[in-house]
């Protein structure tokens, strides 16, 4: 038998080893291969020679290189997690401290990560880091793989102690009005099911959804049609915007009210930015040369219902979003002459690769129950 010093050398030998290939096949012909061992036995015993064969053969632990072999390189999960932190933190000492490991580790990390790839992926500068065109692509797809790696551990530790499943969903603040309800269904026939809701501008709730941190999106949009080639998309609810005002406004005083009238009062905003601010609100207005006066920004339609109340000013709001006030009579609402309907359009959308458990599908059947109609073929 070979001693572990002599294996060790005899596999540094084998590793330089040609193999012929077989005629018109893609594979290399062992018997040729193993041939060629016995010549750098020489001497040594055939028994040593028919442990070397089982390993190779059996057990696969050794991969010999011939002239033009190109040996596999595999990408680690723990060095794409490493590259993503160093990315998203811009900086080697962040993420090593993000990490709990050393910085070295951290540098180590992306080197064999750019080996790998055969790539450059960051550039370090004086004062951050930056991202090579490359780099820049491959973030994208930690990004994702990241996720799914979180995501996988999760479930596996929520099964071990012996929680269940659970269901990521992201909306905006007007869905709340119906989507409330339809989920206190669901709970009546999935009660363990853990539900995490998340208030999003429909722009980050696209962004998660691909990247696979959520499971399903509500977008608010001015078109009922709507396209990705990676995402399923349903139209589930439509609404309008109404002019609201408070019912010691002086609007409410006019039988009639116009563009011209509404656009001497103070506006309160929310959604600027959005759809339904650039694509809906601002034509209105700029179709009779108008403009709104902004008076205050909020990101929380309920700050702006209160200042509606608090007669600061009018606002656009979503129907839903008021009709519990306007039936209390502590908000006041009335077309604007000139001006067609407001349409919103609340749209579900999940990525088209999403397993579908029991409880994403019992999901997705309880928003069949509102389904109005496909928002555009291929969507």
């Amino acid at each position: 038998m070979l001693s572990w010093r002599s294996e060790s050398r005899f596999f540094r030998d084998v590793r330089t080893l040609p193999m012929k290939k077989c005629s018109g096949l893609d594979d290399y012909e062992p018997e040729h291969f193993f041939s060629s061992i016995k010549k750098i036995l020489s001497a040594r015993s055939i028994e040593a020679y028919e442990l070397i064969k089982r390993k190779i053969s059996a057990e696969g632990e050794y991969t010999p290189y011939w002239p033009g072999h190109k040996e596999e390189k595999f990408v680690e999960i723990r060095h794409i997690i490493t590259f993503q932190k160093v990315a998203s933190l811009k900086s080697f000492s962040k993420a090593s401290k993000a990490l709990f490991l050393s910085q070295p580790t951290i540098t180590k990390h992306i080197s064999e990560l750019e080996q790998s790839l055969e790539a450059k992926l960051l550039i370090r500068g004086k004062s951050a880091i930056e991202l090579t065109a490359i780099g820049t692509v491959f973030l994208g797809y930690a990004n994702q793989l990241c996720a799914i790696h979180n995501a996988a551990q999760d479930a596996v530790s929520k099964i071990k102690k012996g929680k269940t499943n659970s269901i990521k969903i992201a909306l905006s603040g007007p869905d709340c009005h119906w989507l409330l309800p339809m989920l206190d269904k669901f709970k009546k026939y999935s009660p363990d099911v853990e539900i995490h809701l998340s208030i999003l501008w429909g722009r980050e709730t696209l962004e998660k959804i691909l990247n696979r941190e959520i499971n399903f999106g509500l977008i608010r949009s001015d078109s009922a049609f709507f396209a990705h080639p990676l995402l399923e998309a349903v139209l589930v609810e439509e609404d309008e915007a109404i002019l609201v005002f408070s019912p010691t406004h002086r609007l409410a005083s006019l039988e009639q009210i116009t563009i011209a009238e509404i656009s001497q009062e103070p506006y309160l905003a929310y959604g600027k930015g959005s759809t339904f601010w650039n694509n809906q609100l601002l034509k209105m207005y700029h179709k009779f040369g108008l403009e709104p006066r902004v008076y205050v920004e909020a990101t929380d339609y309920h700050v702006v219902k209160q200042l509606v109340r608090a007669s600061w000013g009018i606002s656009f709001l979503s129907r839903p979003c008021v009709e519990e006030e306007i039936l209390n009579g502590v908000i006041k609402t009335a077309p604007v002459q000139d001006c067609p309907p407001i349409k919103r359009y609340s749209i579900l959308v999940y990525r088209k690769d999403m397993p579908i458990n029991n409880f994403s599908q019992n999901m997705l059947d309880m928003f069949a129950c509102n389904f109005k109609k496909q928002p555009g073929a291929g969507a």
